[in-house]
């Protein structure tokens, strides 16, 4: 029988790496159950810039490319109709405009790792609020966009990947808050 040995201990340590990198702990009283009444969307968000981005988030979740849409829509509209949006976020349009006319989910997904780096950046240098009192997390998966990771906002501490919904929903840790 023939070994096989590996050139470089790197190569084992990368591929295991990637292995567990999505992996729940093992302490099941850490794991976060998630049911499929947690994949239904809500029934209402804020008439928000972020308001309207968690709905985007939860459609892509849900792998609901129209809802996705609908919601990128009603953010459109928020730029358009809002006065004391600093000019820089009027650059988000063509972002969403992606969002609103891609037809695979896939692209969807992909617009919407522009608008979470976007957004994530407009937040801490202040030029859009959020709701006082309400943390906003930084979530982050490292194997979105061909491993090379990928951030989005959420309210809630839980993750709830978009990147790949269903397939991994759970892959992701919070990164930070803001």
């Amino acid at each position: 029988m023939k070994k096989i040995e590996l050139q470089n201990p790197l190569t084992l340590i990368l591929i295991l790496g990637f292995f567990f990198s999505c992996q729940s702990p093992a302490d099941s009283s850490e794991q976060i159950e998630i049911n499929e009444s947690e994949l239904v969307l809500k029934n209402s968000y804020d008439n928000d810039l972020i308001g309207q981005y968690l709905r985007i988030k939860d459609a892509l979740i849900a792998t609901n490319a129209e809802e996705a849409a609908n919601a990128a829509k009603s953010m459109k509209n928020i730029l358009l109709n809002e006065n004391d949006i600093s000019v820089n976020l009027r650059n988000l349009n063509l972002i969403i405009e992606e969002i609103i006319n891609n037809n695979e989910i896939k692209d969807k997904r992909i617009s919407f790792y522009e608008l979470s780096k976007y957004l994530v950046k407009a937040l801490k240098n202040k030029s859009i609020e959020t709701n006082e009192g309400r943390d906003i997390y930084i979530q982050f998966c490292p194997m979105a966009m061909n491993n090379k990771g990928a951030i989005w906002l959420s309210t809630d501490y839980n993750v709830l990947n978009p990147y790949y919904g269903e397939t991994m929903l759970k892959c992701g840790v919070v990164r930070d808050t803001i």
